[in-house]
C-alpha cells in the first residue's frame, strides 16, 4: 500500500500521541464532550486524522488469541476453516522523513486446530503470504513493493494481481484492524475527504483516503479506503478498502471495543489505555470470501520474537507455492 505523508504533519502527530496521555478528547481517553442532543460535536478534518493516528501509534506491539473463521471460494470449490487464532503485530519505526515505514507493521495471524497449525497469514519487510496447510495445501506469496505516487507502476500492477489471485490480502491486515496511519498533506486537500452522515440514530463521519497519483504535471486521486467513524464514540466502525482499479475489495466491521493497557503509564501514574476492537469481520464480496476474527485476550506493549515474522519454506513443507506477482 502506498502512503503520502507530510513531514511536518507527522512530527505534530507524534506530539499528539503524547498529548493523548493528558487530553480528554482523544481515543483511549474518557468519552468526548457531547452536544445538547447527545451528538458529538463536529471534529475538524486535521484534528480527526490526528486523533485516529495518535490512537494507532499507541499500539506499538500486540499479541492476541481467540477464534478464527475463514470462508472462501476458488476454482477448486468452497472452503471453510475454523481454528484457534494467534495474532502478533509489531509496528516499525517511522522513516527519517517521519513517514510510515513500508510496511507500517509486521503482522502475523496463525490458525491452529488441535494444536496443529493449519493456516498462517503474514507480512514482513520483504514479503506477504497466506498459507493453507490442511486440505488446500497451498501458499500465496508476494513481494512487498515500495510505495509510489506515479501512474502505471509495478506496485499498482502487483496490488491488482494479488487481489485477483489470493483469497485474502495479508498485506492489508493493518488497514482491516483500523490501525493503519492515515496519510494527510494539507497541500493535497483531495488526499483525504471528510463527509458527515445524516443518520440521526447513529451519526458518523466518513473519511475517504485516496492514493495520490502524479502523471506528468497532473495530479489526480484514486480512492483507497473509506473509514466510517461513530461520532458518539470517535471509534472506527467500518472500513472499506478499494483496489487500484477503483473496485471495492473488502468491507471490515470493527466491534466489541474494550480499553487495553498499553504497557505505559500516564504522568499521574495511572495505566495508559487505548480502545481496541476485539472482533473484526471482513467480507470480500468480489471473491466470495470472509474472515471472522474474535479476540478474547489482547496484550499490548509485549515483546514479539522476530521468528514470528519469518516466512517458512513452503515448498519444503510440501505446499504448492503461488507467486501472486506473476500468476493469473
Amino acid at each position: 500500500m502506498s502512503f503520502i505523508t507530510h513531514g511536518v504533519f507527522m512530527k505534530s502527530l507524534l506530539l499528539l500521541a503524547v498529548l493523548c496521555l493528558t487530553l480528554p478528547f482523544l481515543p483511549g481517553c474518557p468519552e468526548p464532550q457531547r452536544g445538547d442532543h447527545g451528538t458529538t460535536l463536529a471534529v475538524p478534518l486535521d484534528q480527526q486524522i490526528a486523533e485516529l493516528n495518535a490512537r494507532s501509534l499507541l499500539v506499538q506491539t500486540l499479541k492476541a488469541s481467540g477464534r478464527l473463521s475463514l470462508e472462501w471460494r476458488d476454482k477448486d470449490g468452497n472452503h471453510r476453516q475454523t481454528a484457534d487464532a494467534k495474532l502478533v503485530l509489531q509496528r516499525l519505526p517511522l522513516t527519517p522523513g517521519n513517514s510510515p515505514a513500508n510496511p507500517e507493521a509486521l503482522v502475523a495471524l496463525f490458525g491452529s486446530f488441535s494444536g496443529t497449525e493449519v493456516f498462517d497469514m503474514a507480512v514482513n519487510q520483504t514479503h506477504h503470504w497466506i498459507a493453507f496447510r490442511s486440505d488446500d495445501k497451498k501458499a500465496y506469496v508476494g513481494k512487498v513493493v515500495p510505495p509510489t505516487t506515479t501512474a502505471a507502476t509495478k506496485s499498482v500492477a502487483s496490488e491488482s494481481l494479488a487481489a485477483e489471485v489470493a483469497p485474502f490480502r495479508a498485506d492489508r491486515v493493518l488497514e482491516a484492524m483500523g490501525l493503519a496511519l492515515i496519510p494527510y498533506d494539507p497541500k493535497l486537500p483531495g488526499s483525504v475527504q471528510q463527509t458527515p452522515t445524516d443518520d440521526s440514530q447513529n451519526p458518523s463521519t466518513v473519511l475517504t483516503v485516496c492514493r495520490v497519483i502524479r502523471n506528468g504535471g497532473f495530479v489526480h486521486y484514486a480512492k483507497q479506503r473509506e473509514i466510517i467513524i461513530g461520532r458518539h464514540t470517535g471509534r472506527i466502525e467500518v472500513i472499506r478498502t478499494y483496489n487500484s482499479n477503483g473496485s471495492l475489495e473488502a468491507v471490515a466491521r470493527l466491534t466489541e471495543y474494550f480499553q487495553i493497557k498499553t504497557g505505559q503509564s500516564l504522568p499521574n501514574g495511572d495505566d495508559q489505555k487505548v480502545w481496541v476492537a476485539h472482533r473484526i469481520q471482513v467480507d470480500y464480496p468480489g471473491r466470495q470470501a470472509n474472515v471472522d476474527l474474535a479476540m478474547r485476550v489482547i496484550k499490548l506493549g509485549v515483546e514479539i520474537p522476530a521468528k514470528a515474522f519469518e516466512m517458512p519454506d513452503f515448498a519444503e513443507e510440501g505446499l504448492r507455492v503461488v507467486d501472486v506477482d506473476k500468476a493469473k
